[in-house]
């Protein structure tokens, strides 16, 4: 075994070598580690744009699907509405959402 004290500095051709052979190995695993998450990531992002590429061919499918139930479902024509009744859900939408803003204010 080797001692120093503080501030002394061994130098040995063989600990240089040892050392500089640890370096190298350390520095190759990084760089393979490197790779490994770059092809990871690349990986990923493949198949993000694949789910993407689905999605944009289904969405106009189920926003057409979701039109027709909400149509289906809907109780009355808004245009049939006379000007008071418009008037009237126009100030109740407003007050709630006064209210809400208040209490968002409030910190409630």
């Amino acid at each position: 075994m080797i001692k120093a004290y503080d501030g002394q500095r061994v130098h040995n051709a063989m600990i240089d070598e040892l050392v500089q052979q640890e370096v190298i190995r350390i520095m190759a695993e990084r760089e393979r580690e490197e790779a490994e998450r770059e092809k990871e990531r690349e990986m990923e992002i493949k198949r993000l744009r694949v789910e993407l590429e689905l999605r944009r061919k289904r969405d106009p499918r189920m926003y057409t699907a979701l039109i027709k139930d909400a149509e289906d479902r809907y109780w009355f024509d808004p245009g049939s509405q006379c000007f008071i009744a418009r008037a009237w859900w126009a100030l109740v939408g407003w007050t709630v959402l006064g209210f809400w803003a208040l209490v968002d204010r409030m910190g409630v």
